[in-house]
């Protein structure tokens, strides 16, 4: 009826104005539909996920010692434009380390892996050496101190010196040290301190520092002195090269190494190029006051980064064994050890600290549901990927179902080989991935913490645009196979390799890190108000992909089923429809204007009427030929 009022010359009537709102309203109700999104139908599930961890790969927008931002990397610029890319925050609270302390490897693999955030060692000991916290009645200590009271009241505390933050901070050392005074009595404790070294944040000094101790036991009335100073590279080896741990063993207890007096030792120390790399340095006026270790000697380790301790406490805990290393320094006997958390699950000392024993990560919830997985690195990650990618320390061991393919030796010097064995673990990844079996394949690619850890610019950037062309190849064979890549990082490092002074800075930074999901299927989601995206959310999006249901231990995942508009599927087709019908009816009602004016015109031409006068069957009205093409 619409239409043939619409287009007859004949009708006895124009199209009311009910018809004509029923017109607007039909191609508004279109117009929305079609503005609609719906969730696509749920794909096939892929055959499995691979992660790729760029090791120290953050992301800074200062330009200056950018080593990342500076590389020319297409592969990665490519997935970050073409898929889902979020921006993840990998360090402070939501890492498990202290508010405003840069992330680490540890606390990366192991958010990345759980899922979630777990309170990390700092975390607990900022909490428990409050003022009545449990550290003050730990009795781990306490049963150590009383025992050193009956016994010879020696007490040495090994630990790396600084505020890093990383493996240890020398504020629970001095937190040590009170205790051990408020437990002190008539008969004084001999303290022997043997500081360790790594990189040293901007304002410190080897020198510097061990002035503060020296200076704090004379201000609080403690027997104490520094006795051994140590380089990271040889009292905190984790690559299994015991002839590095038998040199501190042998400084610690046989006194092995390059003497210096205690006047010298500062200006020694100042002289020294590398903190992370000189001889061990005896002092001679300790040695003398019997600063050595010696038989029931009691020994606290205040490190409490797992990986990097392991083998020094094994060679103070246990001796030197036929599998690691011979000495001629003969082992004193009934050493009564204190760590602060237990660096490996085979030893048996009671630590300051238990271990954490997180459940339902990534890796053991693929276990559960019967799933393969493969975990690849170079030596130089071996327990992060390991353990810490698994939990923590207690899961040293394998999950059922997990394969591990970590032994491939680090490079030494990583200024000459700054793209380290990046090529060798991609190869190792690749033909896990099309063994198909695999339902994650974890990998790190180290090269850009290990160069960043250099303070080399150039090396940085080298090893940032190799990891970029073997990400493409990756992602190669990922589309082939069936696998959808996933790519981030652990925590920053190159992105930011100098301070403001334009020294070399070497460590860790507070930098997000880049999380970059290789699928068509999926878009970003917003976590929620007030929530940051962080390493937790890497492991839950995995399995959002992979279509597995996620533990309730784990947080929300970063990606939802794509939406896109309906006409391109059959629910949509209503939709669009009803717009092509809607679209027809306005271009018949404009003919209709058109042919009914012309009608007009033309009888108005053939016949005597009245100017404005139209005949419209037997009945006659007055009509403004535009009127109807207005309305």
């Amino acid at each position: 009826i619409f239409l043939q009022n619409v287009i007859s010359p004949e009708s006895s009537s124009r199209p009311s104005n009910f018809e004509m709102r029923l017109l607007l309203v039909f191609c508004l109700l279109s117009t929305w539909a079609l503005a609609q999104e719906i969730s696509i139908p749920k794909p096939k599930a892929p055959k499995g996920a691979v992660l790729a961890i760029l090791d120290g790969c953050g992301e800074a927008a200062w330009p200056d010692g950018n080593a990342v931002g500076s590389s020319p990397t297409p592969e990665l610029d490519k997935l970050k434009s073409k898929y889902p890319y979020f921006s993840l925050v990998a360090a402070g609270w939501p890492v498990g380390v202290r508010r405003g302390q840069m992330g680490n490897s540890i606390v990366g693999h192991q958010t990345l892996g759980l899922g979630r955030t777990e309170a990390w060692y700092p975390q607990r000991l900022e909490i428990e050496t409050g003022p009545g916290g449990a550290f003050w009645s730990n009795p781990a200590l306490l049963s150590a101190l009383n025992a050193s009271k009956q016994g010879n009241r020696r007490i040495h505390i090994v630990g790396l010196l600084g505020t890093e933050g990383i493996h240890s901070d020398q504020k629970y050392m001095y937190k040590l040290l009170e205790l051990i005074k408020a437990h002190q009595d008539s008969t004084p404790f001999r303290v022997y301190v043997h500081p360790i070294f790594f990189n040293l944040m901007e304002g410190e000094s080897m020198d510097g520092l061990v002035s503060q101790v020296q200076t704090w036991f004379t201000e609080n009335g403690i027997n104490g002195r520094v006795v051994t100073v140590h380089a990271k590279k040889y009292a905190m080896d984790r690559e299994f090269k015991w002839d590095r741990t038998k040199k501190f063993y042998e400084a610690i207890v046989g006194g092995v190494g390059d003497s210096v007096t205690e006047a010298n030792l500062k200006s020694r120390l100042r002289a020294i190029p590398k903190p992370s790399s000189f001889t061990p340095l005896i002092v001679t006026e300790g040695v003398t006051a019997g600063g050595l270790i010696q038989s029931n000697d009691m020994v606290v380790f205040f490190n409490y980064r797992e990986d990097r301790m392991i083998q020094s406490v094994r060679a103070l805990g246990i001796g030197p064994e036929a599998e690691t290393f011979t000495s001629t320094v003969a082992y004193p006997s009934n050493i009564r050890m204190v760590p602060f958390v237990q660096y490996s699950t085979a030893y048996t000392w009671t630590p300051v600290l238990q271990p954490n024993h997180p459940v339902n990560g990534l890796g053991e919830w693929l276990s559960k549901k019967g799933f393969k997985q493969t975990r690849v690195a170079e030596m130089y990650k071996k327990r992060h990927m390991e353990c810490y990618f698994s939990g923590g320390i207690v899961y040293e061991a394998p999950f059922t179902g997990e394969s591990r393919n970590t032994t491939f030796p680090s490079p030494s010097d990583k200024n000459l080989r700054p793209a380290m064995n990046n090529r060798v673990v991609i190869d190792a990844a690749i033909h896990a991935i099309q063994k198909g079996t695999q339902k994650l394949v974890a990998i790190n690619l180290a090269s850009t913490d290990g160069a960043g850890h250099t303070g080399n610019y150039t090396a940085a950037r080298v090893s940032m645009m190799d990891a970029d062309k073997e990400i493409k190849r990756l992602y190669d064979v990922c589309k082939q196979e069936g696998y959808v890549l996933f790519v981030t990082a652990d925590h920053g490092n190159s992105e930011e390799m100098s301070n403001l002074d334009g020294t070399p800075q070497k460590t860790h930074t507070l930098n997000n890190v880049p999380f970059v999901v290789c699928s068509e299927y999926y878009m970003g989601q917003y976590p929620g108000y007030g929530v940051q995206p962080s390493l937790a959310h890497v492991a839950p999006s995995i399995l959002e992909v992979l279509q597995i249901e996620r533990p309730p231990e784990m947080i929300a995942p970063l990606v939802q089923l794509l939406k896109i508009p309906k006409p391109f599927f059959v629910t949509g087709v209503v939709a669009f429809s009803l717009f092509v019908a809607c679209f027809v009816l306005m271009v018949v009602f404009c003919i209709g204007c058109v042919c009914g004016c012309c009608c007009g015109c033309g009888v108005r031409k053939s016949h005597t009427h009245k100017a404005n006068e139209v005949p419209m069957g037997d009945a006659k009205y007055s009509q403004n030929p535009m009127s109807l093409s207005m309305g």
